[in-house]
C-alpha cells in the first residue's frame, strides 16, 4: 500500500510540475455587457512581454486570447456575428492593429499571414497614454468596450450591440 501511494505521489508531483510550466501567468477572465475575455497576463515582472513593432501576438501569454460575443455586436467598429474568436494584435508605436480569428488554437509560433489573411475583422486602434501606468499587462471591460493596458499605454476596443 505505501508504495502505491508513493508511486500516486511521485506522478502527482511530475503532472502538477510540467502543468505549472505550460501556465507561468496569471489567467483572468473579465466579462462585459457585450463581451467575455480570457488571457494570460504578462507582468513586467516576467520581462518585456509585449512583442517588438509590427510583429503579431496572442495578446496574453501562454494560450491564446479568447473573445466570446454572446451576440452581434460592433468590434472594434466591425460588425461582428455572435461567437468565440482568439484575438491577434500587431502593435505599432502609435497605433495597433486588430484581428479576430476563428482560430482558437493558434500556438506561439502560428502563421500571422494565414491569420491576416482568414481575419474576421481587421481594424486599427489608436494608442493613448496614462500617467498611472500598470505593472501587468490588463484588459478591462468598460462601459464602452475594452480597454487594453500595459505600462502607460492604453488602447480602446470600442464593443457595442448592433
Amino acid at each position: 500500500m505505501k508504495q502505491i501511494t508513493s508511486l500516486a505521489l511521485v506522478m502527482l508531483f511530475a503532472f502538477g510540475s510540467s502543468f505549472a510550466k505550460d501556465r507561468m501567468s496569471k489567467h483572468v477572465t473579465v466579462k462585459g455587457d457585450n463581451v467575455t475575455v480570457t488571457y494570460g497576463q504578462p507582468s513586467k515582472k516576467q520581462g518585456n512581454v509585449i512583442p517588438e513593432f509590427g510583429k503579431a501576438w496572442r495578446t496574453g501569454v501562454d494560450e491564446p486570447t479568447i473573445v466570446t460575443l454572446p451576440k452581434g455586436c460592433m468590434f472594434a467598429g466591425r460588425q461582428v456575428n455572435p461567437g468565440t474568436y482568439s484575438l491577434v494584435t500587431i502593435p505599432y508605436k502609435g497605433e495597433w492593429i486588430i484581428y479576430l480569428s476563428s482560430n482558437l488554437n493558434l500556438d506561439e509560433n502560428f502563421d500571422a499571414e494565414k491569420v491576416k489573411a482568414e481575419n474576421l475583422l481587421y481594424s486599427n486602434e489608436l494608442i493613448g497614454h496614462s500617467a498611472k501606468g500598470v505593472d501587468a499587462f490588463t484588459i478591462e471591460a468598460v462601459k464602452d468596450g475594452l480597454l487594453v493596458s500595459w505600462d502607460n499605454s492604453n488602447i480602446m476596443i470600442p464593443v457595442q450591440p448592433w
